[in-house]
């Protein structure tokens, strides 16, 4: 991120895809977020800017940020 200093203090530009912040503090998306819940999240360069790691064998998603069992 480019940054330049003015009267008022630093100014910065937009944080690159993928990530969040001012421009001053960027912080990556999938640690900001968190959008894969407990799943391992992976920052890629396209949109939506993530991507989650599948669920453990014996679990599936239910799409609310939680692994349920598929084995009784």
């Amino acid at each position: 991120v480019t940054c330049e200093e003015t009267a008022s203090g630093p100014r910065c530009g937009s944080c690159p895809s993928g990530y969040l912040g001012d421009g001053r503090r960027c912080q990556n998306l999938c640690e900001s977020r968190r959008p894969c819940g407990e799943r391992r999240c992976t920052t890629i360069t396209t949109s939506p800017y993530y991507q989650c790691e599948g669920c453990p064998k014996g679990y599936e998603w239910n799409g609310e940020e939680k692994y349920v069992s598929t084995t009784w």
